[in-house]
């Protein structure tokens, strides 16, 4: 199968259609495998730490719902086990094990985002559909598992639609992520016309994507200068910082060593705290933000 003609078709079909992104690649300095290799958290050496990999499968099961992932675990295991001759079983689990398998590997050293894995799940959702279907007409007390993993999720999604009843912590909300933008926002314009700020940096691409995305205006933003690769915006031109720039630089730090990064002090010589303030959503504080405005003489 893997050397019949039909593989070497789709093989060179599949190189056809990727030589766009490899000529980009390698005009980019192949800014795609630089930001796979920022995927497996490896800095200067891998390490094995299972507490990371607890923690990746922790947050697995945590986003899917307990139950459900512990039947598309126990569908891939299974199928992996008593029919891996089936092509249809294979082409399924060839679309979801090395996506999972290379995460948790990666895990080993540092756990990666919960939504990383995420494309392995179309796959996996399907042949975990089909593998619980026979399992339930062989053996239908399994009906009552299948309900309740279906149950737990529903009131995992409710819950997760509004937490604000429960009165969590900042730090322990789920949704501290997605809400409090429009009250950013609002704080970043009022120190914009304040301190008549002509430039928008964050520390963090969702810092300066927000800022572009509900101000007004939606202004051009950028992040601080960084080796080219490092994140999505060292794709696009970066900004010049003259004598009449007065940028304004946002950021979440607490750290003092990390607040304002030593490329920004490099290229303004004053840099001043001119806010401090937690986001607001109905009333809740989300996430502490500071804002610095960052001239030139």
């Amino acid at each position: 199968m893997l050397f019949s003609p039909k593989m070497l078709v789709l093989g060179a079909g599949f190189g056809l259609c990727i030589l766009p992104v490899l000529w980009w690649n390698m005009q980019n300095g192949w800014v795609h495998a630089i930001a796979l290799h920022s995927r497996s958290g490896v800095k200067s050496s891998f390490g094995i730490h299972p507490g990371q990999l607890l923690k990746f499968l922790g947050g697995q099961f945590g986003v899917m719902s307990p139950l459900i992932m512990a039947g598309i675990f126990t569908a891939a295991l299974a199928l992996l086990w008593k029919r891996h001759a089936d092509l249809r079983v294979r082409f399924l689990l060839s679309q979801f094990l090395p996506v999972y398998g290379l995460f948790m590997f990666f895990s080993l050293n540092s756990a990666g985002k919960e939504n990383w894995a995420a494309p392995a799940l179309v796959t996996g959702i399907v042949f975990t559909v089909v593998y619980w279907l026979e399992i339930v007409a062989r053996h239908p007390a399994w009906r009552r598992g299948v309900g309740a993993a279906f149950a737990v999720a529903l009131v995992m999604t409710v819950v997760m639609h509004d937490t604000e009843y429960l009165n969590l912590p900042p730090g322990k909300d789920p949704l501290r992520r997605a809400q409090g933008w429009k009250d950013f926002a609002a704080h970043v314009q009022t120190a914009r016309e304040k301190h008549d700020a002509n430039l928008l940096i964050g520390d963090h691409y969702s810092q300066a994507s927000m800022m572009s995305f509900y101000l007004a205006d939606q202004p051009v933003t950028y992040l601080p200068p960084a080796p080219y690769g490092a994140s999505q915006f060292t794709l696009w031109p970066g900004y010049q910082a003259g004598p009449d720039t007065r940028a304004l630089y946002v950021t979440g730090q607490t750290d003092p060593a990390r607040v304002v990064p030593q490329a920004l002090r490099d290229q303004f010589n004053s840099v001043e705290l001119v806010d401090d303030f937690w986001s607001q959503h109905h009333g809740r504080p989300m996430t502490h933000f500071f804002i610095y405005l960052c001239t030139r003489s």
